[in-house]
């Protein structure tokens, strides 16, 4: 009989479990299970993140050219890791190794997560800084490569040659302008530049006369008086003395210079003080004696001749002894000395109702009168002497030619006529006289004449100015064939002409189009770009500014400025071109300024401006008008006190939202224009009482302002101008302000511009710098500025600006300016 056995209750589980086990496994044999639905799947695992990630690039580029190939450095071919790339201007991919090309230079931060499934994540920052550099190439600029700020227009500094001297057919100088020196050795072909070693502040320094002695030997007298040699052809030059002291603003009149052997004579004296006696130097300049004041005349052999009561005397000892000649004349006449050479010397007398012709064959020992008459009554107001026995007499408006020695004159053709200036006589046989209608030159002692073209085409002289006011061209003959020609008007180039003034050469100096002087220019690009000269023009430059073309031609209005939409395309131009219209016009170009559009607006508004394509906003004399198709037609929407006053800055951020700030209120709209709320700025500007007031407003992102106020009182007639200025900000769309970090009591905001509410600069011109900020003005980095005092400024991202300065050069940067010196770095904001 078999034992009985009961389990317990540990060993009952047990044994259930091994059923169960049996069980199921026998229907997993059989097919079986009792059920429809599948077994659950196992749950695939995440993919694996690595412990960290980061970013590179195979492009090693600063400039906005450089396309970028940002690659993790985890394995994308890895599936399960998703990629969200940012590059921190708005951009964005899912590409695990995308490419980007930034649109506009500045300081960015790219980032990259990656993510699996499980929600795990891992980060990466990348900083990229690009500079808009491109278009300055081969420009003149104060950093290497390109850096800092380039010079655009005109290519070098604007300084006009005002004197030139050839030694003979292939060396000679240029001189003029902020202490210029120019040496030529092949006729003009190249010149190279020297250094003159000016001593006074650069913008008041001007060469106005350069003497030859050979190719090696030199001298460039300045207007302070000052005195620079050369003995190695211009390789160095140092400051050896002073003709005589020169007052500014004073006019000199010189009696003549020569070089001979050493000896220098430069003679001259202040016409509004003829007392002051001339100078001659025994020394090659190094020191100057002065002479009798009554010396008139100085002979290019270094021969000089006084007149003392009607007996003339000659020095042949720079002036310390002077014996008489034997002339005697009227004691009150008036004489005109010419030669034709050491030898062959006339003194025209002209006294109470006569004429009288001294000649001498013999270098003035003996003298020979002549009793001369003159057509019409005329008295020679200058005579020129042309070869041994023939003259020419300027009479009246007119030219009169002898080849008898002086015995009858005949007169030159109508056309050599209404020449106030002197005759150029360059040979015996080259003559030049400028006239009212043009130069007229002769190649044949004055036997014939022809007309002599100016250097650019269509350019000649305005016969409504004044004869006194002519800046007459000068000219050297340097060969038999070969003239050089300067000071044309509105024309600082230098020319060469081999066939008597027909056709011209430009050999140095700036062309006409260079030396355009703009007034006021708007970048559209950083290589079109749109500028009004000072003559009134409106000229186009499709290559950064290096050249421009004429669009209007007429005289600018003192309101004529031009304007740009915030979206960019459409282009305004407001002010008069015409001097038949009203003062106030409205152009507009929706070809980046290739053709204009006249608009019809009322002569009442002014300070036009543009949002948009479409919205805009002018003032009138009464309130405030909008436009809402782009300037074609304007609705009034405000009207005295409801509007701001004129003298404010103002801006629209939308076309409801707008701010405006004055004297001491700010004006908020939220509809367009039509009303307006106000609100006071801080109570600690100082700004009350002040005579010249200038605002400065700019919109920062959604809700951001910024303003500057400037007020400047003159203490007196004799005392420098005080001035008070102050930066403001509002984060409220210009519902409260308050006092910026940066503003600084000594100092001028000039221009504030902001791209949004983290990125924009502002310039504060008397520490020449721009101040740059990425954090909506929390910190502010500081770029040095070529100049203090601008005529516009103007940045199209945190890197690329154009400035333009007072003398109408335009200059342009790619990296945000130059780097601060440390004698010029601000102090802590």
């Amino acid at each position: 009989m078999r034992e009985s056995v009961t389990p317990t209750r540990a060993g009952r589980r047990v044994l259930s479990s091994i059923v169960l086990s049996v069980c199921f496994a026998v229907l997993s044999a059989c097919g079986g299970g009792g059920g429809d639905s599948p077994p659950t799947p196992p749950q695939p695992q995440p993919a694996a993140l690595p412990d960290s990630v980061s970013i590179t690039t195979a492009t090693a580029a600063t400039d906005i050219e450089a396309t970028f190939q940002f690659k993790p450095s985890n394995d994308t071919s890895v599936a399960g890791i998703n990629y969200a790339w940012t590059f921190g201007d708005g951009g964005s991919s899912a590409l695990p190794q995308p490419s980007y090309k930034y649109a506009k230079a500045g300081d960015y931060k790219v980032e990259l997560k990656i993510s699996n499934s499980a929600g795990q994540s891992r980060s990466a920052t990348f900083s990229v800084s690009l500079d808009n550099k491109s278009h300055l190439t081969g420009l003149s600029c104060d950093e290497a490569q390109q850096g800092g700020w380039c010079r655009v227009y005109p290519k070098e500094q604007r300084a006009e040659l005002v004197a030139v001297r050839f030694a003979d057919a292939a060396a000679g100088w240029a001189v003029g302008e902020k202490g210029k020196i120019l040496r030529t050795t092949d006729g003009g072909a190249s010149w190279i530049e020297q250094i003159g070693g000016a001593t006074v502040t650069q913008a008041e320094f001007e060469f106005d006369r350069v003497l030859i002695f050979d190719r090696s030997t030199a001298w460039a007298h300045s207007n302070y008086g000052n005195l620079h040699y050369t003995s190695d052809g211009g390789a160095s030059w140092r400051l050896i003395g002073s003709s005589y002291v020169k007052v500014p603003g004073e006019h000199t009149k010189y009696l003549g210079e020569f070089i001979v052997q050493g000896r220098l004579g430069l003679i001259g004296y202040e016409t509004d003080n003829p007392e002051r006696p001339a100078f001659v130097s025994r020394d090659g300049g190094a020191s100057w004696l002065p002479i009798d004041p009554e010396v008139q005349w100085a002979q290019p052999d270094g021969t000089l001749w006084r007149v003392d009561e009607g007996r003339v005397s000659r020095s042949v000892d720079l002036g310390t002894s002077f014996h008489p000649t034997g002339l005697t004349v009227g004691a009150g006449a008036r004489l005109i000395f010419v030669a034709h050479d050491n030898q062959y010397l006339s003194v025209f007398e002209v006294g109470d109702g006569f004429y009288t012709l001294w000649r001498s064959r013999d270098g003035g020992s003996t003298w020979v009168p002549l009793r001369v008459s003159f057509p019409m009554n005329y008295g020679a107001s200058k005579l020129y002497q042309i070869g041994p026995d023939a003259y020419l007499a300027r009479l009246g408006g007119g030219l009169f030619r002898s080849v008898d020695g002086g015995q009858t004159f005949v007169a030159q053709p109508p056309v050599v006529k209404y020449n106030y200036t002197d005759v150029t006589v360059l040979s015996y046989n080259v003559i030049v006289v400028p006239t009212w209608l043009g130069a007229m030159i002769s190649g044949d002692g004055g036997a014939t004449w022809q007309s002599m073209n100016s250097p650019v085409p269509n350019q000649a002289f305005d016969a409504d100015r004044p004869a006194y006011t002519y800046p007459y061209p000068k000219f050297q003959q340097i060969d038999v064939n070969t003239l050089i020609s300067w000071g044309w008007p509105d024309n600082p180039g230098v020319y060469s002409s081999k066939d008597h003034g027909q056709s011209w050469r430009l050999i140095v100096g700036q062309t006409p189009n260079e030396s355009a002087v703009l007034k006021s220019f708007l970048a559209l690009t950083s290589t079109r770009l749109l500028a009004i000269t000072d003559k009134g023009a409106l000229r186009l430059s499709t290559d950064a500014g290096r050249t421009w073309a004429t669009k209007l031609q007429g005289t600018a209005g003192t309101a004529a400025k031009l304007l740009r939409s915030g979206d960019g395309g459409t282009v305004w131009l407001s002010g008069s071109f015409d001097a038949w219209l009203p003062s106030q016009s409205l152009k507009r170009s929706i070809d980046g300024g290739d053709t204009w559009q006249e608009l019809p607006v009322a002569a009442s508004l002014y300070d036009f401006n543009f949002m948009n394509a479409k919205f805009g906003w002018a003032r009138s004399a009464t309130g405030m008008s909008t436009t809402r198709d782009g300037g074609e037609s304007w609705i009034a929407i405000c009207q005295g006190d409801s509007c701001p006053p004129a003298a404010t800055a103002l801006s629209f951020r939308d076309e409801l939202n707008g701010v405006a700030v004055s004297r001491s209120t700010s004006y908020k709209t939220r509809d367009g224009g039509k009303t307006w709320t106000t609100a006071s700025l801080p109570s600690n500007l100082v700004t009350s009482g002040y005579k010249s007031l200038d605002y400065r407003l700019a919109l920062a992102g959604e809700a951001g302002a910024w303003a500057s106020l400037l007020a400047c009182d003159s203490q007196g007639s004799h005392l420098p101008w005080v001035c008070s200025t102050a930066l403001l900000q509002s984060s409220d769309g210009g519902s409260t302000w308050a006092r910026a970090e940066l503003a600084i009591d000594d100092e001028a905001v000039n221009v504030i511009g902001f791209f949004d509410a983290q990125h924009g600069w502002v310039h504060t011109p008397n520490r020449r710098q721009i101040n740059f900020t990425q954090d909506g003005g929390k910190t502010w980095t500081q770029r040095a500025v070529p100049f203090v005092s601008s005529a516009g400024i103007q940045f199209n991202d945190m890197r690329t600006g154009w400035m333009l300065n007072q003398d109408g050069e335009l200059f342009a940067t790619g990296t945000g300016g130059a780097t601060v010196p440390p004698a010029m770095a601000a102090g802590p904001r």
